[in-house]
């Protein structure tokens, strides 16, 4: 299974009405006679119908959406850190320390460091969309690790496909961003 971008998707949404509307009947002609009138003796739906159901005394109770903070492990120095558990020459698994970070206390940090110009940049790394700023790596690390920013959220496994190339790393935690600097 492939994930489509929008513009794929578009096109192929583009793509059915087009032949939706080809495999359609052709349009009557004046010598065809109308489809006949609806029977006037049945009456419209009540209002209360189209309410729909009831709500489900079983269901979850809905709650407002929250704000996710970032959940990030320092994958950058995965080289140096040990094995856990058994592995072989194809790889195996290495425990790391996740760590979340609240947007609200990092742009403090940010504004605290005079950094306020790369909160941008910072906040595309924690969201996994590019590598974390250079300049701002290791100072970030540090305090994180030292617990002035963010909260230890325990260990996760990470899976390597080999001993020596850690550039592909994979975890079971979706939630999780690997951090490194450019």
């Amino acid at each position: 299974m492939r994930i489509l971008e929008f513009k794929e998707f578009k096109t192929l949404l583009l793509e059915d009405e087009l032949t939706d509307a080809a495999a359609a009947p052709p349009a009557p002609d004046a010598a065809t006679p109308p489809p006949p009138a609806p029977d006037a003796a049945i009456p419209p739906p009540s209002p209360d119908m189209g309410a729909g159901l009831p709500p489900d005394p079983n269901a979850a109770p809905v709650t407002p959406a929250s704000t996710t903070s970032p959940k990030i492990i320092f994958i950058q120095d995965a080289e140096n850190k040990k094995w856990f558990g058994a592995h072989d020459g194809q790889g195996g698994v290495k425990r790391f320390t996740q760590y979340e970070i609240d947007p609200a206390a990092l742009t403090k940090w940010l504004e605290a460091h005079k950094m306020e110009s790369d909160k941008d940049l910072v906040m595309a790394a924690l969201a996994g969309r590019r590598d974390f700023p250079a300049n701002i790596y290791s100072e970030f690390k540090e305090e994180v690790k030292a617990g002035l920013l963010g909260v230890d959220k325990g260990t996760v496994d990470i899976t390597f496909d080999s001993d020596d190339n850690f550039k592909n790393p994979s975890s079971d935690n979706l939630e999780v961003v690997f951090l490194r600097s450019k």
